[in-house]
C-alpha cells in the first residue's frame, strides 16, 4: 500500500481520491477559462499566457477558498450534497478572489461585473457537474 493512501482513515476516501477530484476540479475550471478565453478570440495556442493571465487568479483564489471550506475534506468526498455544497461556496469565494487579484497590478485585464457573473455562474455549474459525477464515481469504487 502507498504510504499517501494510508493516510485516509479505514473505508473513506484516500488520498488518492482526493487527487482525482482536485484534478477534474481543475481541468473544468481550465476548461471553462479557455472556452472563455475562445469566445473572446484569444487563442491559446498562440496567446498561452493570456490564457494563464486569466486562469492563475481563480485558481489561486479556488485553492485558498477550497481548502478552507474543506472541499476535499472526508465529508465533501463521501457526501454528494455537503460535495456540491463546498464546491459553489468554495468557487464563489474564488472568484472574490479571483476579482480582487485581476483587478490588482500584478494581473492584466479588466475586471467587468459581466465576466464576474460569468465566472460565478458558467464555473458553479459546470463544479456542480463534475463534483456530482466525481463523487458518485468514487463511491461506487469503494
Amino acid at each position: 500500500m502507498l504510504a499517501l493512501e494510508r493516510l485516509s482513515t479505514a473505508g473513506g476516501p484516500t488520498a488518492g481520491d482526493r487527487l482525482r477530484v482536485v484534478a477534474v476540479d481543475v481541468v473544468v475550471l481550465c476548461a471553462l477559462i479557455v472556452a472563455g478565453e475562445l469566445r473572446h478570440q484569444v487563442d491559446p495556442i498562440e496567446q498561452p499566457l493570456a490564457v494563464v493571465e486569466t486562469a492563475v487568479p481563480f485558481l489561486l483564489g479556488w485553492a485558498v477558498v477550497a481548502t478552507l471550506v474543506g472541499a476535499y475534506g472526508d465529508r465533501a468526498l463521501s457526501d454528494r450534497l455537503w460535495s456540491v455544497r463546498t464546491a459553489v461556496g468554495g468557487w464563489l469565494g474564488a472568484v472574490g478572489i479571483g476579482a480582487i487579484l485581476r483587478g490588482s497590478p500584478y494581473f492584466a485585464g479588466a475586471i467587468p461585473w459581466t465576466f464576474l457573473a460569468v465566472m460565478a455562474g458558467l464555473g458553479t455549474l459546470a463544479l456542480v457537474v463534475a463534483r456530482l459525477a466525481a463523487v458518485t464515481l468514487l463511491a461506487s469504487t469503494r
